[in-house]
């Protein structure tokens, strides 16, 4: 064990300094035909293969081979290529997901496939099913379904099922970049259950909002996003009435964080100047207006305005109270835009989101924050400029087609090639897509379970420690239970030190401290010691990797390609290769399981893992 945590601590001191090309078997630093030739000569020639010929790893150097790396140089994807970009596009690459992208040829082609997928589950059903195989009771009358409306009693044990729902989604879902790019919704949109206890299935629902709406318009999406009961009772939008003061909150959340931020942008994302300051986005006299037209929204079951919050429903939009919406005063909005007084709610609150939806700072503000949670913390001004115009013209002539707008981060050359040219290129990789990224490699297995009264066996691939009173996990992070409207980290984060005396931003470094570094530490090392414990609790499936485990450079290879997308230095393998060759393993299947066990924990504990490429 001493030596182990010796190692690890070397780990954390190497230095990305050189890039091993995966099935670049001739050693020139490309993956091309003279690869090809090498590799059908290696087929002829067994005792000639070099481990890195393996392109279809680990069935061993055969004609598998030979057409895989065709595919690759016809393609012009390799095996880093493809992790890389499915790193940023999914909740982590997988073997198969790899070879598919591998075998379909174009990036253009596996987006257009993930656009026309359907969602792959719907979290509030998936969230009920889980949730009454716990075998609910009121007056010891068992559920049969969940309740119309919110009952915070029940609705607070079904927050393990919620979020259970979501990792199987996030683990096992063919929509992979709907689902991704939910998530990254969710962290510009936030609502949250560390405040909205007991609203498990309102907060299912309005992740499944999130997910419908991700490849659809930004305009669409804010306005399903104003209505939903979670974000009414989140940010007090609901039951919000005339008066001398109606409520504000939503109306400042809406601008400064869901929609074009405090500050006049140019369409690189960069502050706009007035002698040599910053120029406001707003006034208090805009959240006044825009406090106004929220006024007048209540639940869809309410049947009097002062409808018990309890027992609304949290999962259909809210509905207008004319009676209660300010229709008496004019209302001050935008760019000098003033609504009339004597409007409907249903008029003011569509004709305000377009002022919103037409400002010119939201293409700058919403595109760079989802660079952001996709690709790279620091994205260069041309690069945001480049996806702003998307957003502001699809190519059509419409605006805030969220398709378009990913389509454009995805396959900006920023983002395929940064990582070979800019120095500061990447992000930190979020607790939970450290976790995805581990699950979905190497095929977890979910823990079962038996109803106690009847309802059969279900599975669960996730399980929820509450390590604070809010809610949140030991290690910073869960999904919907930010700790507020800010999210888990801003997104001009800049910790103290190098980044910030770089002028860069390091967002998800927010998260980042002594108990959440060693308690995540701990669950993934905890994740993969236990792989070989199925059944009681999730389980990695580790043969695939132990067949590999007697051929270091096999392995290395493998892990490299699924893991660090292609980008393990040569200091680190090194490493890696002198613990695999100088330590005692134990003899058989269990010396294999260790060799793997060892590897996989020292990489995904590396400075190298951490960070996204």
């Amino acid at each position: 064990m001493k030596h182990f945590i010796l190692l690890l601590f070397t780990l954390f001191s190497v230095l990305n300094v050189s890039y091993a090309a995966p099935n670049d078997v001739n050693g020139d630093n490309t993956v091309n035909i003279g690869d090809v030739v090498s590799t059908i000569n290696m087929v002829l020639n067994p005792g000639t293969a070099r481990p890195v010929a393996d392109c279809t790893l680990p069935a061993g150097v055969d004609i598998v081979d030979v057409v895989c790396l065709i595919n690759i140089v016809l393609s012009g994807v390799s095996h880093a290529d493809a992790a890389r970009f499915l790193t940023q596009s999914t909740f982590g690459p997988t073997v198969s997901d790899i070879n598919q992208l591998i075998t379909i040829g174009s990036y253009e082609a596996w987006l257009s496939q993930q656009f026309s997928t359907p969602a792959s589950s719907n979290q509030l059903a998936a969230t009920e099913v889980l949730w009454l195989k716990s075998c609910p009771k009121k007056s010891g009358v068992l559920y049969a379904s969940r309740p119309t409306s919110s009952d915070l009693d029940l609705d607070l044990s079904a927050e393990t099922y919620r979020i259970n729902a979501w990792w199987e989604t996030a683990i096992t879902g063919d929509d992979q970049l709907r689902q991704r790019v939910a998530f990254a919704l969710s962290e510009i949109f936030v609502v949250s259950g560390a405040s909205l206890f007991g609203r498990s299935f309102g907060l299912a629902d309005y992740y499944d909002m999130l997910a419908t709406n991700a490849f659809g318009n930004y305009r669409t999406l804010l306005e399903e996003v104003s209505r939903h009961p979670m974000m009414g009772l989140y940010l007090n939008m609901l039951q919000s009435k005339k008066s001398s003061r109606p409520d504000e909150n939503y109306a400042r959340e809406l601008l400064q964080l869901f929609s074009i931020g405090l500050v006049e942008l140019n369409l690189d994302g960069s502050p706009k100047l007035s002698n040599g300051e910053p120029i406001p986005s707003y006034d208090q006299d805009v959240i006044k207006g825009f406090a106004k037209v929220f006024t007048g929204w209540n639940f869809a079951n309410a049947d009097s305005w002062y409808f018990r919050r309890r027992s609304g429903d949290t999962t259909r939009p809210m509905l207008p109270w004319e009676v209660h919406h300010d229709n008496t005063n004019t209302k001050q909005l935008l760019n000098g835009t003033v609504l009339p007084a004597g409007q409907t709610a249903w008029q003011d609150f569509r004709q305000a989101l377009d002022n919103v939806f037409n400002h010119p700072n939201v293409g700058p503000f919403i595109s760079k924050q989802l660079i952001q949670r996709l690709v790279t913390s620091n994205p260069s001004p041309a690069y945001v400029r480049r996806v702003a115009q998307v957003f502001n013209n699809n190519g059509v002539g419409t605006r805030g087609d969220l398709k378009s707008v990913i389509k454009a981060i995805l396959l900006d050359q920023e983002a395929r090639t940064g990582h070979l040219t800019i120095p500061h290129y990447g992000k930190l990789r979020e607790p939970m897509l450290r976790l995805s990224h581990l699950r979905r490699a190497f095929n977890v297995i979910p823990a079962t379970r038996e109803a106690s009264c009847g309802r059969g066996p279900y599975m669960l691939y996730h399980k929820m420690r509450v390590g604070s009173s809010n809610g949140e996990r030991p290690f910073g992070q869960e999904i919907l239970r930010s700790p507020s409207v800010f999210n888990f980290f801003l997104p001009d984060y800049d910790p103290p030190g190098p980044v910030k005396n770089a002028s860069l931003v390091a967002p998800e470094f927010q998260i980042v401290a002594a108990n959440t570094i060693v308690d995540l530490a701990n669950e993934i090392s905890f994740e993969i010691h236990r792989s070989d414990r199925a059944g009681s609790d999730t389980t990695l499936q580790l043969d695939r990797e132990k067949a590999l485990a007697n051929n270091p450079d096999r392995l290395l290879d493998h892990l490299d390609s699924l893991l660090l997308s292609g980008n393990m230095s040569a200091a680190m393998r090194t490493i890696l290769l002198e613990h695999l060759a100088n330590n005692t393993f134990p003899a058989g299947d269990a010396g294999l399981a260790a060799k793997v066990k060892d590897m996989l924990t020292l990489i995904a504990l590396s400075p190298e893992y951490l960070i996204q490429k």
